[in-house]
Parts: C-alpha cells; sequence; structure tokens
C-alpha cells in the first residue's frame, strides 16, 4: 500500500457544479441535485475519498439502469413531535439523508430532541456529513446507515451485517468540529477495491477470504466472497448489529442480508438513523462551547509518547484536509478521471475540466 497517486487537482466548485450536472442530467431536481453533489464532495474535502467523487460513475450507471431513481423524493410515513419516519422512495441516498437530518434537526429546535429513521433508500456516502449538519446548529447529531451485509458474526465465516458506521458531531467554537465517523469494520470495502485496483495487497486483519482464513488479497477478502472484519472483535460486531437495530429494524425497512451493494442488480434497500440533541435543553449554548473547550484542552494537553508530535481529537485530521484541499483543490486519480469522462459523455455533458494550477 501507499504507492504515489497520479492525477490532478481540480477546484472545490468546479467538482461540485460538475457532479450537480451529472445528478441534474440524471433527472434529479436542482435542489436534490446539489445537496447530494455537496454531501458527495464534503467526503473529499474532508480526505474520505473512498465516499466521495469516485462513487459518481457507479451511482450514474446504477440510475441509468433503473437500479437507483435519481426523479424520487423522500416520502413522510408517520411523525410525532419528536420522531419521524421516512419512505426514501429509492432516490439519491445523500439527498434522502439531508432531508431527514434536517427534520431531527427542526424537531429538536421545536421539542429538544429529533429522531428519525429512512427505510428504502441508497448508499448514503460519509456520515459525518448529516452529523455535522446538527453540530453546525448548534446540537449534538448522530447517525447511523446499514449497508449490504460484509462482515462475519463472531466466530462466523459468512457475511451476515454490514460494517454500518456511526457519526457523532458535536458543536464547538473549534476550529475543528469534535467529530467520529468510523465504519465497524478495520476498513471500508472500498479500501480493498482500491488495493485491488492497483495490484496491491492488503494488511493481514482486514478480512477474510470466503473459506474464513485471514488474506492479504483484496480480490479474496472481498470480490472474490470473502468477509471484513470488525474493529475489536466481538465489540465491532456488537456494535455493527445495533446499528442495524437502530437503522433497518426500527425504521421499518431491510436489514441485515435483506439489504444489497451497489454492485447488485437490485435496489440496494438501506436504511438510515438520525437524532439531534438540542444542547439548549441542557445548558446554554455558551456553557456548553466552554466545557467542550476544557475536554478538548485536556486530550491535548496529556503527555506524549516518544516521536508523537500532536495529540489530536476526533475531526482534527478531517478539517485540516479539509482547509487544505480547499486551498490547493481535490486530487482526483487519472484513472477516475477517465471514469469520469466516460460518464460525462454517457450523459452528454461537459466533461469535469483543466485542473487547478
Amino acid at each position: 500500500m501507499g504507492h504515489p497517486v497520479e492525477g490532478k487537482r481540480f477546484e472545490v466548485t468546479r467538482v461540485i457544479d460538475f457532479t450537480a450536472r451529472a445528478f441534474l442530467a440524471c433527472g434529479a431536481t436542482e435542489d436534490a441535485a446539489r445537496k447530494t453533489a455537496r454531501h458527495l464532495i464534503g467526503a473529499d474535502l474532508r480526505g474520505v475519498d473512498t465516499h466521495g467523487i469516485v462513487r459518481l460513475p457507479l451511482y450514474v450507471s446504477r440510475v441509468q439502469k433503473g437500479l437507483m431513481d435519481a426523479r424520487s423524493a423522500p416520502e413522510l410515513i408517520r411523525e410525532s413531535a419528536t420522531t419521524a419516519v421516512f419512505d426514501g422512495r429509492n432516490a439519491l441516498g445523500q439527498y434522502v439523508a439531508h432531508e431527514a437530518m434536517q427534520r431531527a434537526i427542526d424537531k429538536a429546535r421545536d421539542h429538544d430532541l429529533g429522531v428519525v429513521t429512512v427505510r428504502h433508500s441508497n448508499h448514503y456516502g460519509a456520515a459525518a456529513e448529516y452529523a455535522l449538519m446538527a453540530a453546525e446548529a448548534g446540537m449534538i447529531g448522530m447517525t447511523t446507515t446499514n449497508t449490504a451485509p460484509l462482515m462475519p458474526p463472531k466466530g462466523g465465516a459468512a457475511r451476515r451485517v454490514g460494517n454500518n458506521p456511526l457519526s457523532i458531531g458535536v458543536p464547538s467554537r473549534l476550529k475543528a468540529p469534535l467529530t467520529l465517523d468510523i465504519a465497524l469494520s478495520v476498513v471500508a470495502a472500498w479500501n480493498l477495491m482500491l488495493a485491488h485496483g492497483r495490484g496491491e495487497k492488503i494488511p493481514l486483519g482486514w478480512a477474510l477470504d470466503s473459506e474464513g482464513n485471514p488474506t492479504d488479497d483484496p480480490y479474496q477478502g472481498f470480490v472474490g466472497g470473502g468477509t471484513l472484519l470488525p474493529i475489536a472483535g466481538h465489540k465491532g460486531f456488537g456494535l455493527a448489529l445495533m446499528m442495524d437495530v437502530l437503522s433497518g429494524v426500527l425504521s421499518g425497512g431491510q436489514f441485515a442480508n435483506q439489504t444489497r451493494g451497489l454492485k447488485s442488480e437490485e435496489p440496494v434497500g438501506v436504511s438510515h438513523f438520525m437524532l439531534a440533541i438540542n444542547v439548549e435543553a441542557f445548558m446554554p449554548l455558551a456553557e456548553f462551547h466552554e466545557r467542550i473547550d476544557e475536554l478538548v484542552r485536556l486530550m491535548k494537553s496529556a503527555p506524549r509518547r516518544d516521536g508523537v508530535s500532536e495529540l489530536m481529537v476526533p475531526g482534527e485530521p478531517e478539517h485540516r484536509k479539509m482547509v487544505q484541499r480547499q486551498a490547493e483543490g481535490i486530487l482526483i486519480e487519472d484513472r477516475v478521471i477517465r471514469e469520469l469522462d466516460a460518464m460525462a459523455d454517457s450523459l452528454e455533458i461537459e466533461r469535469l475540466g483543466v485542473e487547478s494550477p
């Protein structure tokens, strides 16, 4: 792993505009196209390249095959003062998730707490995008989604549960919002696909092959029917299972091996969970900010081990990457640019264009 990536840098707004044009060409409304594009490229901005524009050709291909409906919009199924359930109606996942978290935030603003579930949706990208929506509104946000099964139960050798992510965003006055965003597998499946595409091996401990044996071959660990391994053994499996309870089971949607992956020839049918907690229900937001500041200071002032130059809190590395990429542009691999060019031609839209200097 770790070979230099050959590619070009593109200015952020150019990449977002290009992405929105692609979704518009697929039949999305202006609102859905822009929100989906912003969240998708938001992953690239924060350095989560596995969930950014690299996914766009696959999304478009699924729309073109009728497996995802860019023209659709989420439908409200039931609602109370503090809760709501949406049917995603197979619409663009980032758009559905944005609308769901916004509804949770609105409810928390009016009633101190908002909990929203979604069923029949699509891959929603980087979970932190939605937790950060709540944090930026002065609330604690939490989100999860289920995914196609990728991991085995403890001691198992077949896929039964997704690497269902967990993201929590916390409002603060810090330059870098305090943000946790973790998949519950050791690494995301896309890392294995990227390694396979580059002809690289993966570290032992990332995956098992189809027979349940440790493997350093990314093909055997994912494409060839293997399983991803959960973080921290049974603890990661247990957390992933509970994330499926919150998203798939509680929403009335599909769960465990009822859901499908993005390479499936059927809609993926995944479900989401959104939570927003209004800090002002507990204390003034300014007081909460002071307490978070102190918490972060305590973490960053801890004695460092030899060779460690700085201690960072969750969300800080991603924020620094965002600042860097806003200034320098987003690096897109040459092979991905070729895929984006072919996609643009199929949609009859202008290609991504000239890279930033």
